[in-house]
């Protein structure tokens, strides 16, 4: 899948994004952004895309998606 003229926006679950939270929330309106998040972000905001790259934050934290996200997951993982 290819993402064209799109602006697109990465947010990780870091402590840092509540501090700025309405900054980029206004940034993602703004720019009608495609979003990816990162892991447990649905805490925070629901992705477009939510990538995994962790099985272990996966197991703790996948039964939190939300189902209007696409999921995105490392082809590594099947061959481990």
């Amino acid at each position: 899948m290819k993402i064209k003229k799109s602006h697109v926006l990465v947010v990780g679950s870091g402590s840092s994004i509540k501090k700025y939270w309405n900054e980029i929330d206004e940034y993602i309106k703004n720019n009608n952004c495609i979003t990816f998040g990162c892991n447990n972000i649905n805490r925070i905001f629901i992705p477009d895309y939510h990538f995994w790259g962790s099985s272990y934050r996966w197991k703790k934290f996948g039964k939190l998606i939300n189902e209007k996200s696409k999921l995105v997951f490392p082809q590594e993982w099947g061959k481990n």
